[in-house]
């Protein structure tokens, strides 16, 4: 077993996740830094979410062509 996978095992933490929105654009990539400042001694992965409002998220599905009952979510 590698080093870093003891150390992950040792801390318990795997993943960082992240979850960000429209209005994080400026400040998105401090989240990251900080994320990854967080997961790097523990060997675990960043994983980054883009959380839609429901009414971006309707405005994506249409823009994509995706139909309302359609199983993409």
């Amino acid at each position: 077993m590698s080093k870093t996978a003891t150390k992950a095992r040792t801390t318990g933490l795997e993943t960082v996740l992240v979850g960000v929105g429209a209005s994080d654009e400026n400040r998105v990539d401090r989240l990251v830094e900080e994320a990854i400042d967080v997961a790097a001694p523990a060997g675990a992965t960043v994983v980054l979410a883009h959380a839609f409002t429901q009414e971006e998220y309707a405005e994506n599905r249409d823009r994509l062509d995706f139909a309302r009952d359609s199983e993409v979510t």
